[in-house]
């Protein structure tokens, strides 16, 4: 106890300074190293010939999948057109007396 009486602020300076060296220089290179590897590791030829058919397979059917709804919501579209034409159509003094 009387050694940390002593010195405290000695150690209070020494973590201080192992705290800005931890930040300011191990952070930041080991961060670029991991963004190298990741790199490394992505544009990696034998990952890449595995999985770009896999990434052309799964684009295709979503693609697929896509054009369906858009060809469901433009049959949806003309139907509701359709609806609200009919519905603002104004109607003859004939058509209404057969109602």
């Amino acid at each position: 106890l009387l050694y940390l009486y002593k010195n405290a602020w000695t150690i209070i300076l020494i973590l201080f300074i192992g705290y800005l060296c931890k930040i300011y220089f191990v952070e930041p290179f080991l961060s670029e190293y991991q963004a190298k590897q990741s790199y490394k590791d992505a544009t990696n030829p034998d990952r890449v010939a595995v999985l770009t058919p896999d990434m052309r397979r799964v684009r295709a059917k979503q693609q697929e999948i896509a054009m369906q709804r858009a060809i469901d919501a433009a049959e949806e579209r003309r139907k509701k057109l359709a609806e609200e034409k009919l519905r603002k159509r104004v109607k003859s003094p004939e058509e209404e007396r057969w109602e």
